[in-house]
């Protein structure tokens, strides 16, 4: 009668374990699961991780995708200071079967799944929302394809701080040598996009 007794309570603990309605705070940190297995090798993880801009301003927002063509339950995404696993931004805006989660007294600095449905693709959006960050962050992932199958701080591509004073509506990005440049909107030119450009209709 022990022995029974014993198998139900483990296998309710493994369940409990597993999070199925999204990652609990308490593995903010780490970004590991508490499911009783190791992680497997980042090397051999089928997922992607992609970002709309490699470079970063005050109050800019830049989308990051999840994808594969294999499907994965969970997840918990944050965007860290490489160097100090500081976490930085909020993220405002998420797809359906994901909700917002709170790390280290932030309320929204990280994503995770509401559910356990099947994903494929996700898309968010993340928002500095500070000023004076550090010159390179760095989007983490982990992803549950199932209980026992999961990948622990899979690595997106950097985002550079950007530190041109871009004018009128204009953007701070890189070029191919790795320069700061301005990214002006129609109407505007010059380095920081202060120039106005009228243009002029041709007379034959």
């Amino acid at each position: 009668m022990n022995q029974v007794v014993l198998v139900v309570i483990l296998f309710c603990f493994g369940n409990v374990a597993a999070y199925p309605s999204g990652a609990a705070s308490s593995t903010c940190e780490s970004m590991t699961p508490n499911h009783g297995a190791s992680a497997q090798p980042n090397n051999e993880s089928p997922y992607n991780v992609t970002i709309s801009s490699s470079a970063y301003t005050y109050e800019s927002e830049i989308q990051i995708q999840i994808s594969s063509d294999v499907n994965f339950k969970g997840f918990l995404l944050q965007v860290r200071n490489p160097n100090t696993d500081e976490i930085y931004g909020e993220f405002i805006e998420k797809p359906p079967s994901t909700k917002y989660l709170g790390c280290t007294g932030g309320t929204s600095n990280a994503v995770t799944h509401s559910d356990s449905t099947n994903k494929m693709f996700l898309e968010f959006t993340w928002k500095a929302n500070f000023q004076n960050g550090p010159s390179t962050l760095v989007p983490y992932v982990t992803v549950v394809q199932s209980r026992l199958t999961f990948w622990v701080k899979l690595e997106g591509p950097e985002i550079n701080s950007c530190n041109l004073n871009c004018l009128n509506g204009g953007t701070c990005s890189f070029n191919g040598n790795g320069e700061e440049i301005c990214n002006c909107d129609d109407g505007f030119s010059g380095p920081t996009c202060k120039i106005i450009t009228v243009y002029c209709p041709c007379k034959n």
